[in-house]
């Protein structure tokens, strides 16, 4: 699992495919507050939301036949509307997550109108330790 960075299901973001550049997670917690007559508001936490993790990447179509369907594989990963388990490239298991976005650009055309360059962004929200 050297070249993998990270692992959502079957699908796999790894250096000689899918590599993401960049990835950020992110907590938020919900405070709502409560106006008090001469005073600060009362703040209570009702909630956490779900934590996400956001991924940036670029993908190569042309280095060692990568192609041009690996965006693609991961759309169709998320068609499939299920919670998949996520492993980190060092095997750390991170729970089930669900794709809640994807994006994709691409660049530097070729004839025939595909790109030699992709670029796309993912956004995961954590859906539980298990189903």
């Amino acid at each position: 699992m050297a070249s993998v960075l990270m692992k959502w299901g079957d699908l796999r973001f790894e250096i000689s495919r899918a590599a993401y550049n960049e990835m950020t997670k992110s907590w938020q917690w919900n405070w709502q507050s409560q106006g008090r007559i001469g005073q600060s508001d009362a703040l209570q936490c009702t909630g956490k939301e779900a934590d996400t993790i956001s991924i940036s990447g670029t993908v190569a179509a042309a280095f060692l036949g990568v192609g041009i369907n690996q965006i693609q594989n991961i759309a169709d990963v998320g068609n499939e509307m299920e919670p998949k388990l996520m492993t980190s490239g060092l095997g750390d298991v991170m729970g089930y997550w669900v794709l809640k976005s994807l994006k994709e650009s691409g660049s530097r055309f070729v004839k025939g109108g595909a790109p030699r360059r992709q670029e796309f962004s993912a956004e995961f929200a954590f859906y539980g330790d298990s189903l």
